[in-house]
């Protein structure tokens, strides 16, 4: 498999571009870039499943061991194994985006590759974090016009 050249423009959707602009350009800390934000998206209401365990037995009880599904918890004690950003890194992009603009920060994911330390493996890290397949995807079924 080829590397693409540096130049090469990226390909990127529109939503997952906006996405990890929006996590570097909301950071006010290093440890803000450090850690992955929270997916909001529950899949399963953890309310419900605290509420009442007896209806859902067979998924909180169901797997071997007993253990359930992960939790919140658990998922984030998860994230806290490795860094998503190395903090010198992290106070190098906090620098770069209020050189670019100190009110509305990076404009455009090209921006990041003149950071020394940017590379192309940290970059592709939050493309995958910020897509559909960890975000959710919704698509209209049919024209609201």
């Amino acid at each position: 498999m080829e590397k693409p050249a540096q130049n090469e423009r990226l390909k990127i959707d529109v939503k997952v571009h906006r996405r990890v602009l929006e996590f570097l350009n909301a950071a006010r800390n290093s440890e803000d870039l450090m850690v992955p934000p929270p997916n909001e998206i529950l899949l399963v209401d953890e309310r419900v499943m605290e509420a009442d365990e007896s209806l859902h037995h067979d998924e909180v009880h169901g797997h071997p061991g007993g253990k359930g599904h992960p939790g919140r918890k658990e998922l984030n004690q998860q994230a806290d194994a490795a860094p998503l950003l190395e903090r010198d890194l992290a106070k190098r992009i906090l620098r770069a985006r209020d050189d670019y603009n100190p009110l509305h920060g990076f404009r455009h994911i090209g921006q990041l590759q003149k950071i020394p330390g940017f590379n192309r493996t940290i970059l592709d890290g939050l493309i995958k974090l910020f897509s559909p397949r960890f975000r959710g995807k919704w698509e209209v079924l049919y024209d609201t016009d």
